[in-house]
């Protein structure tokens, strides 16, 4: 018997799918757009850039565009973006080094940093009066017993006093306001110390009364301190001369206003010279820091300071004469219709005013004027002109 044969295998002839690699097998990875160089604006950030150094350069900040015009040629996408901002950058260092300190664009631009004559006059009158104080005061103190002790200190003084200001002028190189201040300085210490020392005068008895030499001292002593108080203050922080005056001005008419108010609502007993010195001392210094408050705000001219006074001092001489006139022996109707006329006087000379011509920061006399920009017609760079009044 045979052995059974072997099945014979069956091959497939069918070819086998085509597979892929593992790379083709793998997702393909998400393509990012390519995104702009580290450092590398894009054409309308830089165009945008530019433009805000065109805004600094109509604001005559000239420093601050060239700064920004040079940034802008080194991050430059093209040629011809660099060279725009090169030909800026180049009018914007010319305009700064030409017209910097020339362009008189508002009141702190172009200010004058040194003193005027005018204020350095009154400052030399003011000296002088200081110094013949400062020789009475002297005087009192050494009692001398010739008439030419008591002149020829006073004399001396006094022109030791100028010469200090010359000197002053000299070595500090004053600034604009400062020679005013020092004045109002002095002015404003004079006129507290005495009212001070002569409330305290009124008000104590004849045992506790100050000596002569003693209240010497002290309205000699509260004068300087003022002058090289508004000295320091002007100095340091600046001022103009109307506003340094003008806490003066403000000053000595609130002081006779309260103080002849203070008279004429008294009895007239023997206590109305203590209530008109005390209120006097309450006014200069309430009439100064008012001033101080109007000056935030406001640059009157030394123009407007004297009409301030001719308003205070014509105010009180005609109510206050009317009064007298109406009625001489009445005093404290004297001192009240003074009093309210210092005020009115003042009011309406201070809004009579308020169309004058404000301290512009002692501007020097120059050019008035103001550059004016535009791009050339092939966008390359700026073109430039001037306008304004000589």
């Amino acid at each position: 018997m045979g052995q059974p044969s072997k099945p014979t295998p069956v091959v497939d002839d069918t070819p086998m799918p085509k597979t892929n690699s593992a790379s083709e097998l793998a997702p393909s990875p998400q393509v990012n757009p390519p995104s702009e160089a580290p450092g590398v604006p894009t054409a309308a950030s830089w165009e945008a850039r530019y433009s805000a150094g065109d805004s600094l350069m109509r604001e005559r900040r000239f420093v601050e565009a060239a700064a920004l015009y040079a940034e802008l040629a080194d991050i430059a996408a093209t040629e011809t973006a660099r060279t725009r901002a090169q030909e800026a950058m180049r009018i914007a260092t010319f305009l700064e080094t030409t017209f910097g300190r020339s362009i008189v664009t508002n009141a702190s631009e172009g200010a004058r940093t040194d003193r005027t004559t005018g204020e350095l006059a009154n400052l030399y009158v003011s000296s002088i009066l200081y110094g013949l104080g400062s020789g009475i005061a002297v005087g009192v103190h050494t009692n001398p017993d010739s008439p030419a002790g008591a002149v020829l200190p006073a004399l001396g003084l006094a022109g030791a006093s100028a010469g200090l200001v010359a000197v002053l002028d000299t070595k500090l190189e004053l600034g604009y306001g400062v020679p005013q201040s020092i004045s109002t300085g002095m002015w404003l210490g004079f006129y507290e110390g005495f009212a001070l020392t002569f409330y305290h005068f009124a008000s104590t008895t004849s045992e506790n009364e100050l000596s002569d030499q003693t209240i010497s001292k002290l309205i000699w002593g509260s004068a300087t301190l003022g002058a090289v108080a508004g000295g320091v203050v002007g100095q340091k922080w600046g001022t103009t001369p109307g506003r340094a005056s003008l806490l003066g001005t403000n000053g000595l008419w609130g002081g006779l206003t309260l103080g002849l108010l203070a008279l004429g609502i008294s009895d007239g007993s023997g206590d109305s010279d203590e209530g008109f010195f005390g209120a006097a001392a309450i006014g200069i210094a309430g009439g100064a820091l008012l001033g101080g408050w109007q000056g935030r705000d406001e640059a009157p001219s030394l123009a407007r300071v004297r009409f301030l006074d001719l308003g205070g001092l014509s105010g009180g001489l005609l109510l206050g004469g009317l009064a007298l006139a109406a009625d001489p022996d009445r005093e404290e109707s004297i001192a009240l219709a003074s009093g309210f006329g210092i005020a009115a006087g003042y009011a309406v000379a201070y809004f009579a005013t308020r169309g004058m011509e404000p301290d512009s920061g002692g501007k020097r006399d120059v050019a008035l004027i103001s550059p004016t920009f535009a791009p050339t017609t092939d966008g390359t760079g700026l073109t430039f002109g001037l306008a304004g009044t000589l």
